[in-house]
């Protein structure tokens, strides 16, 4: 589980990018969402790269999550944060190694 400061005991996995971003993170009604759909929402419709209308079922289901807050955040601006720690988290040996 993740983060390491969980209370639930951590398991780690090393997997490949495509797999990753395949990973299902949460769910909005029958939309299963991945790491994938939540970067492609914040980029191409919530304005990360530029604002777009929300079209294919993800993004719709993402758009009506958008009143729930987390933290002071949309639910899927809140997974962002927490898929960008992941991916700090495991480049951290990657970047020890280049450091040397």
């Amino acid at each position: 589980m993740y983060p390491p400061s969980s209370r639930t005991p951590n398991v780690f996995k090393d997997v490949k990018i495509d797999e990753f971003l395949s990973t299902p993170i949460m769910k909005i009604r029958s939309e299963i969402l991945t790491v994938k759909d939540i970067i492609k929402y914040e980029a191409h419709v919530k304005g990360g790269v530029h604002v777009g209308n929300a079209k294919r079922p993800t993004e719709l289901a993402l758009n009506s999550s958008s009143v729930f807050i987390v933290g002071n955040f949309r639910v899927s601006l809140r997974q962002l944060i927490a898929i960008g720690k992941v991916t700090l988290d495991a480049l951290k040996p990657l970047y020890r190694k280049l450091a040397k």
